[in-house]
């Protein structure tokens, strides 16, 4: 009895096609400025302080979390996802470093890919969402947008790199 070592062949050897897994290097740099941005961003200013809150001056991302987090006089749903929609940027950017040294490896891109496109979009919505429902005072859209400020806005920024990189990895897989 002798065993063919045909049916034992790897499949390159059996007549597939093989290509070996490249580091994506664009989509892997993308990964890595947006979302050290998006982390970052929790800690900049995000909209000044009138007093009321916190005293004068600014008020950052994880600031305008605690506050909301604590506020109980109105625990609605779209102030509880507005509330926990903050941190998200900063979860979703150290992810995204993490997928980014994934893009980095010889590994199959389109897992990591995936899951960091859905949660830059994820987390894009959350921001956004944040923005049309006024932040915490519930004032309109474009008066949010006037005194919003630089944490915001590098926090979105950075997602939407994230989420160019993540779409880079997908496309290249």
């Amino acid at each position: 009895m002798s065993i063919s070592t045909a049916a034992r062949a790897p499949s390159h050897q059996a007549g597939r096609s093989f290509s070996a897994v490249r580091p994506d290097l664009v989509a892997g740099f993308l990964l890595l400025i947006g979302g050290t941005a998006a982390a970052v961003s929790l800690l900049l200013p995000w909209k000044p302080a009138d007093g009321t809150l916190r005293g004068f001056g600014s008020i950052t991302g994880w600031d305008l979390f605690t506050i909301g987090r604590n506020i109980t006089a109105d625990p609605s749903w779209s102030k509880i996802v507005a509330v926990y929609s903050i941190p998200t940027l900063s979860v979703v950017g150290v992810a995204s470093v993490l997928f980014a040294l994934m893009m980095f490896a010889r590994i199959d891109h389109l897992p990591p890919g995936t899951f960091a496109m859905l949660m830059t979009a994820a987390a894009l919505a959350g921001g956004g969402f944040w923005l049309v429902q006024g932040g915490l005072s519930g004032t309109g859209i474009q008066a949010m947008l006037a005194q919003t400020q630089v944490g915001w806005f590098l926090g979105m920024a950075g997602t939407l790199v994230a989420l160019i990189g993540a779409i880079v990895a997908l496309a290249r897989s």
